[in-house]
């Protein structure tokens, strides 16, 4: 079964493509066309038909995430960004990407868990007890 996600994706993608838009004949078709994929999306979620799939999808994945050891409490997803902004999933990604692995971030992640390990007191390994 197609989940909600890659159909939103599928419907964005198509809204945003306007390159055979050319004339009030055409913007009309186009106008058509994204007024019944927003519909299709909103009934979709409406009848919840899609959601509960989805959900628990995503739960059994971050479970086994979690049994391996990974934060999954705050994940980001390429609807992050497409709620905010016109781009396609693809460039939404690139977006993520590019924020999550900046030096920046991977920075201040490193500074508040230093802070948060030290406000457990819990003891710093000096990694030269390794060599």
């Amino acid at each position: 079964m197609i989940k909600l996600q890659t159909l939103k994706r599928i419907a964005h993608d198509i809204i945003s493509d306007v390159e055979w838009v050319h004339d009030s004949h055409s913007e009309a078709e186009h106008l058509g066309v994204q007024r019944g994929l927003n519909m299709l999306i909103r009934h979709l979620e409406e009848t919840n038909q899609y959601n509960d799939l989805k959900e628990a999808e995503e739960e059994e994945l971050r479970q086994e995430l979690s049994l391996k050891g990974w934060q999954t409490k705050n994940l980001w997803n390429v609807s992050d960004v497409l709620q905010n902004y016109e781009c396609t999933s693809e460039q939404a990604m690139t977006v993520l990407e590019d924020v999550l692995s900046s030096q920046y971030i991977t920075d201040e992640i490193f500074r508040a868990i230093d802070d948060e390990a030290e406000n457990m007191e819990y003891h710093r390994i000096d990694n030269n007890d390794f060599i």
